[in-house]
């Protein structure tokens, strides 16, 4: 039977320090450097469910500027439920520097990387296109 597909939202959410730029990387629990990301709950517009995950998992508040694009992916549920994550990614703004990282929920670590640096992190190929998208908005 073919697995359900789950409706996910993610952020990349940076700052502006200076000259430079810095985003919040999240570690999850297999050590990879990802995004904020979650679900998308009954009812919900995709920039409100975006702004509600940023504050729960790292505690930021900030303004969405565009969606970048989107991934799709297997994953496993807590339940041992095999799904499909479908995430529809924003670029989100935050002039806050403070993270707070939400307990449990699989992961384990959040940092402000420089920009630069993205890229060079142990992170998700499949998210290339959207960290390119980014970049490309951020710099012009």
């Amino acid at each position: 039977e073919k697995p359900r597909k789950e409706d996910y939202v993610g952020a990349v959410i940076f700052r502006h320090e200076g000259e430079k730029i810095f985003w919040v990387m999240v570690r999850d629990i297999f050590n990879y450097w990802t995004f904020v990301k979650g679900h998308r709950e009954e009812g919900e517009n995709p920039e409100d469910a975006v702004m509600r995950e940023v504050k729960e998992e790292v505690g930021l508040g900030g303004k969405i500027l565009i969606q970048l694009g989107q991934n799709t992916y297997p994953a496993t549920t807590e339940h041992g439920e095999n799904v499909l994550r479908h995430v529809t990614y924003f670029l989100l703004e935050t002039a806050e520097e403070k993270i707070t990282l939400e307990e449990g929920k699989g992961l384990v670590d959040a940092k402000w990387y420089p920009m630069e640096e993205v890229k060079k992190t142990k992170h998700y190929e499949d998210t290339n296109h959207v960290i390119d998208a980014a970049i490309n908005k951020i710099a012009h």
